[in-house]
């Protein structure tokens, strides 16, 4: 439905259906408008956005699920409207006030539009509910706003010591969920806890069946460290776990790491020892092989788009194999 139309429909009503509100803005984004130099209006968008929102914003009644409110609710965060986001979510929690998914929402999108105060009335509704009723939202998203709590009080250890208790809960009550082994390590890097946050990473890794975001943080902290042989062989694992429905992880980063690990090795073996000039060429092409698959996935990363370009000349110069996907 065009926005227009939804406008006059809206006008002529008293309340407002959430779901269709939701279908109504993914119309918006898939009717793109092109400028003289066809490129996509993104601005007159926006505005469509805002003349929806707060059009509907404005009726007394709302209609919709909890579940309708959190849809909703994500579908404006999506587009940088968190503020918009947790205008809804305030008259979704009027309805469902005891909602997991709604109070986890909040504190997320709360704290990027600065109502603090909201933020924390709202985590203390949902730290009562038992957290044998928590999804893997709440605990996440309550870990990631403590940490911004953490920001703005003299309290760390104790902040830290109930986001650690909650990554415990995590994991106790959603055993085969990453995000809990995730938030844990991610509490220990935060406190510089080096050790503990690889053992967490290395945990998962070796409890879980498919484990693709524990894989390349630990590719990258093997890297950073020197260890390169064990990042290639985390990032090995990480291509085939990473291949889902909803694939949880960078693949243009992945692969670009993958790239830098293969041509430390080759770098080193061409210092090192002679080796035969169809060995040099078929390790070259292999690295080459990941670098076009990342590349295909950096289109909006600047700066890794020119550490790829380097690293393509760089091995180019270097094993006088050239490039072959321009």
């Amino acid at each position: 439905m065009k926005s227009g139309t939804y406008l006059n429909i809206l006008e002529q009503r008293d309340s407002c259906n959430v779901e269709e509100l939701h279908r109504v803005i993914l119309d918006v984004y898939k009717e793109k408008k092109y400028d003289e130099d066809g490129n996509i209006e993104e601005d007159n968008q926006i505005v469509q956005l805002y003349e929806v929102v707060n059009s509907a914003l404005k009726k007394n009644k709302f209609i919709g699920t909890s579940a309708d409110f959190h849809n909703l609710s994500v579908e404006c965060a999506r587009r940088n409207a968190e503020e918009v986001a947790c205008d809804f979510l305030e008259r979704g929690l009027d309805k469902y006030p005891i909602s997991v998914d709604l109070l986890a929402d909040y504190i997320k999108y709360g704290v990027v539009c600065n109502r603090i105060e909201n933020c924390r009335r709202y985590y203390s509704t949902l730290d009562r509910i038992p957290k044998s009723n928590w999804n893997w939202r709440a605990f996440r998203f309550s870990i990631d706003y403590l940490m911004v709590e953490m920001e703005r009080e003299i309290c760390g250890s104790e902040i830290k010591q109930t986001m650690l208790s909650l990554a415990e809960e995590f994991r106790r009550y959603i055993p085969d969920d990453e995000n809990g082994y995730l938030v844990q390590s991610e509490v220990h890097s935060r406190f510089n806890e080096k050790e503990l946050e690889i053992a967490i990473l290395e945990e998962a890794v070796a409890k879980l069946p498919r484990a693709s975001k524990s894989l390349l943080r630990l590719a990258d902290i093997y890297y950073m460290q020197g260890r390169v042989e064990e990042a290639l062989s985390s990032l090995c694992r990480c291509e085939l776990d990473s291949l889902e429905p909803q694939m949880g992880v960078s693949q243009g980063y992945l692969y670009y790491l993958d790239g830098l690990c293969q041509s430390n090795i080759l770098l080193r073996e061409l210092d090192n020892v002679q080796i035969e000039r169809d060995a040099i060429r078929e390790k070259a092409l292999k690295i080459y092989d990941s670098l076009k698959i990342a590349k295909k996935s950096l289109d909006h990363s600047f700066n890794l788009q020119n550490e790829w370009k380097f690293l393509v000349n760089m091995l180019e110069v270097k094993t006088k194999v050239e490039y072959p996907y321009y």
